[in-house]
């Protein structure tokens, strides 16, 4: 989750910031967990014209779920230190998503598989359930 203060507020004039629109200079992250930069065309009624966005989103199901509505152009995982065995953050892009279930998580857990550019996977999982003890794995990206 990212947090926002309101020191870090920028005010943008209508129309460039649409109705319920907020801009911030910057957000925090308390948690060291890792999140998601996805970038996004939107087709227009012009042939020609695309508009392009960026998102940041820490759920994987987020991810997925703006995949239904755009054309995902970009998905970068980062990670925290403890994640990715380095001294600090990283940021790599996908090559691969997918999301599965937890067979011995009670009530139905799910997982997420990050598969980047230079091969190395990523198991994204509340119970730590290891990638062969996935089950019902779908690619989302």
């Amino acid at each position: 989750m990212f947090i926002t203060v309101d020191d870090a507020k920028v005010q943008i004039p209508f129309p460039i910031a649409a109705q319920g629109e907020h801009y911030w200079s910057s957000v925090q992250m308390q948690l060291h967990n890792a999140w998601f930069l996805v970038g996004y065309e939107i087709c227009t009624d012009e042939p020609d014209h695309r508009m392009r966005a960026t998102v940041f989103v820490t759920s994987p199901k987020d991810v997925a779920a703006i995949g239904t509505a755009v054309k995902i152009t970009q998905i970068a995982l980062v990670t925290p230190s403890w994640m990715n065995q380095s001294d600090g953050w990283q940021m790599d892009s996908l090559k691969e998503m997918w999301l599965g279930s937890e067979q011995h998580a009670k009530g139905g857990g799910h997982a997420t598989v990050c598969v980047t550019e230079s091969g190395t996977r990523h198991v994204i999982s509340a119970l730590d359930t290891p990638e062969e003890e996935l089950v019902s794995l779908r690619r989302v990206f």
